[in-house]
């Protein structure tokens, strides 16, 4: 199987070859990228530039990874350098977002899945949601008891977590935290364990 793209009238044509034979033809429709002049991309996912720099010259960027995991391309602006995820771009670009909702969820978990069929504009709670139902994020660990002791190590009281803590004497969780991890060695007066 060999693939050949062809230009006319200003569109690219992939043609799939098999032994000679031509399998299939399409159609691939690059659309400026909004905000970003000279930068095109198309519903592969791919991006190229235009540049009119002692005529004009057109590349097919690399795509790279950020630190989660995600495709992402650097596009320039006014002299700085943008970081744009792929799947960002696809959506701005080919799915408009009415409702102006403001996450992307990748529907099968998959981040490097970016297909426009596997993308939807959603709210932050509704891919959190999702995150957990396909086991993407783990609950969290089941809160710890916590002993409010004075600073000559009577007990006071036990609270179920740091959380009850807060809810009834309004003391800040992290502080906490910090003297029961040993990080501090005592908050409010007191020490905690």
């Amino acid at each position: 199987v060999c693939n050949l793209s062809e230009i006319k009238d200003g569109r690219i044509y992939n043609k799939t070859f098999k032994k000679g034979r031509r399998i299939n033809m399409k159609i691939i429709d690059w659309k400026p990228i909004k905000g970003f002049d000279g930068y095109f991309i198309n519903e592969l996912g791919e991006v190229k530039s235009i540049r009119s720099f002692k005529g004009t010259q057109e590349k097919i960027l690399k795509p790279s990874k950020n630190q989660q995991g995600y495709i992402t391309y650097n596009l320039m602006r006014g002299g700085k350098v943008y970081r744009k995820t792929l799947h960002r771009l696809l959506m701005e670009n080919f799915k408009p977002n009415k409702e102006n909702l403001p996450c992307i969820n990748h529907i099968d978990g998959n981040i490097l899945n970016n297909s426009l069929d596997n993308l939807e504009w959603c709210t932050y709670g509704y891919n959190e949601k999702e995150a957990y139902r396909l086991g993407l994020k783990k609950p969290r660990i089941k809160e710890k008891e916590v002993v409010q002791l004075t600073k000559d190590y009577k007990i006071v009281t036990f609270w179920k977590s740091a959380n009850e803590i807060k809810r009834q004497l309004g003391y800040s969780v992290g502080n906490i935290c910090e003297v029961c991890n040993c990080n501090r060695k005592s908050a409010y007066g007191y020490i905690w364990r």
